[in-house]
Parts: structure tokens; sequence; C-alpha cells
């Protein structure tokens, strides 16, 4: 895992050099579609799985993805690039460039009581 709440699908292709500090976590998420004629019908995202099927299984994102920069990391070495992080059904899907899916959090929804209204914050 990477410092944050998620699984890392760790990259499909590791440099040489890189092959102590990465290690893959193996998963699978059930997903439910999104499409029209899915009624309850269910796949399952893995480590192996590529952003572009996610996507079409899932529908595509609203919002532009955010771009995460690991340079100001401990290690401040990042053999793979800038990431990108896309929202659906309560989960943030990392992105590599090469259409990998480097890590997914899954979230919750809110608790209730939990957020603080603007008349409250100091």
């Amino acid at each position: 895992m990477r410092g944050w709440s998620g699984l890392s699908g760790g990259p499909a292709f590791i440099h040489l050099a890189s092959l102590s500090s990465y290690h893959r976590c193996e998963f699978k998420i059930p997903l439910a579609i999104k499409k029209e004629n899915a009624d309850g019908q269910t796949e399952t995202c893995t480590t192996y799985s590529k952003w572009d099927n996610i996507q079409d299984l899932l529908g595509h994102p609203v919002e532009k993805p955010v771009v995460l920069h690991r340079s100001s990391s401990p290690n401040n070495t990042n053999p793979f690039g800038s990431t990108f992080c896309f929202g659906l059904q309560r989960m943030i899907f990392e992105v590599m460039q090469n259409n990998h899916i480097a890590s997914v959090t899954l979230y919750g929804p809110p608790r209730p009581g939990t957020h603080l209204r603007t008349a409250e914050l100091p």
C-alpha cells in the first residue's frame, strides 16, 4: 500500500532496479455494472484490469482526473511518472500512463453528523 487507505494493484511492468521497492497486492473488487441491459449484473476489477475496461463497465468519469506527482515523497524517485486519479462508484482509481491501475481506494458514504456546517467552522 502507498501510505493511504487503498488497494495497490502495482504496476504490471516493473523496471528491474525497482523490483525490491514495489510489491503487487492481488485484489478482486465486485463492480455493479452501469449499462442499460445489465440489470443486477456484476463484474470483477482485479489487479490485472485496465482502466479502459473499467470505464466500459462503470461509465466514464464526469470530472477531469486529479494528476498525482509523487516526486515529493520521501524516496524522491518514481520510475512510473505521474498518475491520474478518477472517482467512480465510491472508488478512486489511480491510473498510470500505460492504462494500468496502480491503486484503488474504496470509501463509503459520509457518516451522519460528521460534517461541519459553515457556521460551525472556526
